[in-house]
């Protein structure tokens, strides 16, 4: 049952990280039903690697960049940004 409730929602194009967001919360809140509540007999999400991520490297701006975006912007930036 959880694995179809996955396999439809990545079929239904949500990206694989917010899918593994979705399966972590509904993970956490079944665990609460059976371990705290005991309201399951146990935790049906069993499903290796479901609610892992893999977030993409994100690019980083040298100073010169920053600063070059700034001028385009008219704006110099302030705080502990020096130019090399």
């Amino acid at each position: 049952m959880i694995r179809q409730w996955r396999a439809e929602l990545l079929g239904n194009g949500v990206s694989v990280g917010m899918a593994a967001k979705a399966y972590r919360l509904l993970r956490a809140v079944l665990t609460t039903a059976a371990e705290d509540d005991r309201i399951i007999p146990r935790n049906p999400c069993r499903i290796r690697g479901a609610g892992d991520e893999q977030a993409e490297k994100r690019p980083v701006l040298t100073v010169g960049q920053i600063f070059e975006l700034a001028d385009k912007v008219g704006r110099r930036p302030v705080g502990n940004i020096r130019d090399s």
